[in-house]
């Protein structure tokens, strides 16, 4: 790998589906493995209603849904897909996607230009992105996040800029009711001229938060989401970041807030930028994949001799007609790849 960080040789089941797998359709128990997710969930976050923890559809279990996957970074952002990113994108990458322009990597990488000095930004909240909508909450009570605080911008265009594509009609209307005609999609190069950004669930965890953390704003949290990333736990409010969505009216009490003690909301931007610096960067991410997959072999008796048992997982061919034998029964092992 890169910069000299060597994964084990491990077999394991690499969830990138925007939830978790534990509780939901793989059994997680002393007698299974977990997979390990890019998306995590810890019921115990969610607040307390009513005396009870929130109703979650998918609850099975006395820990509930999503319980136990072991959670790993995400590659989405570090030029390791053909996405926007903080860093130059892999070789790979370039040599597939850029139809031969030199600058194919220089135009997607989204801090190319710097960030907007924070005097510079406009205090606004400000959110772009497809309106999904999370199955972690009883929408009839608490309804889609992306949604109504689309509906709430509408009304206070001075204080949010929350927005995207696919937004219901309701939201539509009142936008145009309202005279809001915001852009569905901006240019993640043209975020960091918002003082605050939201970090807002959509099916699962947003992956875009990882971004926000670059961009020189106030990254703002969602409180009412169980989802959890592989950073998650390191993060304190009021420290690195701030948070809403206890009601719809508090996104705009919290911009208040903000404006009303800019230098506090500065110290909060610049804590967020020295954690993304520090720890938000593909070296990091690769390191901490590494220990988790070591760790992960670890729980394994045999692991070590079932790869020599499956040989070179080099050999794309041979790997994939391994893979679809595992569909049917994991423990299949084919006789060793031959040599490439």
């Amino acid at each position: 790998m890169e910069r000299g960080v060597q994964f084990p040789d491990v077999v394991f089941l690499y969830n990138a589906l925007d939830y978790p797998l534990c509780q939901h359709i793989y059994t997680c128990d002393n007698m299974h493995v977990p997979p390990i997710s890019v998306v995590g969930y810890n019921q115990s976050l969610l607040p307390m209603m009513n005396g009870s923890i929130e109703w979650h559809p998918f609850r099975k279990g006395p820990k509930g849904f999503g319980h136990g996957d072991l959670v790993i970074s995400h590659f989405r952002f570090t030029g390791h897909s053909m996405s926007p990113s903080i860093h130059p994108h892999h070789p790979h990458i370039v040599r597939v996607n850029s139809k031969g322009d030199p600058l194919w990597s220089n135009k997607r990488q989204i801090l190319r230009n710097g960030t907007v000095p924070w005097e510079q930004k406009l205090p606004r909240l400000f959110f772009r992105g497809k309106c999904w909508c999370t199955f972690n909450h009883n929408r009839r009570k608490y309804g889609c996040p992306r949604a109504r605080l689309a509906n709430l911008s509408s009304r206070h265009q001075d204080k949010l800029d929350i927005y995207g594509r696919s937004m219901p009609a309701s939201v539509t209307y009142e936008a145009i009711r309202n005279k809001y005609r915001p852009r569905e999609h901006v240019p993640m190069t043209e975020w960091s001229k918002y003082k605050y950004l939201a970090a807002l669930d959509g099916i699962g965890a947003s992956s875009r938060t990882i971004v926000l953390f670059h961009l020189g704003s106030v990254v703002v949290r969602q409180r009412r989401t169980g989802f959890t990333e592989w950073f998650t736990n390191s993060l304190q409010k009021g420290v690195h970041v701030e948070e809403v969505w206890h009601t719809d009216e508090d996104a705009l009490g919290l911009v208040d807030k903000l404006i009303a003690d800019d230098g506090y909301a500065h110290r909060l931007a610049d804590a967020a930028t020295a954690f993304a610096k520090k720890y938000l960067v593909k070296d990091v991410m690769m390191v901490y994949a590494k220990r988790l997959l070591t760790a992960y072999r670890d729980l394994f008796l045999d692991m070590d001799e079932y790869m020599q048992a499956v040989g070179d997982p080099g050999n794309s061919s041979w790997f994939k007609a391994q893979a679809r034998s595992w569909r049917k029964d994991w423990r299949t092992v084919f006789p060793p790849a031959p040599s490439m």
